[in-house]
């Protein structure tokens, strides 16, 4: 059901209007400086060299999720 095994984020600040959310499986372009060919690859310790002693610990407090277009 997903076509790419990643997950991106629009976290929106507590004075913006749009709404903060999750993609699995795809990216929003449009919320790239330089679109798709802003993007740059580098390995984890390049920019955080003590990640692997770091707590590796998220959440997200969901209140709707969609497929597509299609609330599920």
């Amino acid at each position: 059901m997903i076509d790419n095994a990643l997950v991106s984020f629009s976290i929106s600040g507590p004075n913006m209007d749009d709404p903060s959310y999750a993609i699995f499986g795809g990216i929003n372009s449009d919320q790239i400086v330089g679109g798709v060919d802003g993007l740059k690859k580098m390995q984890t310790k390049a920019y955080r060299p003590d990640w692997t002693n770091s707590a590796k610990q998220w959440a997200l407090d969901g209140q709707t999720m969609l497929y597509g277009t299609e609330e599920c």
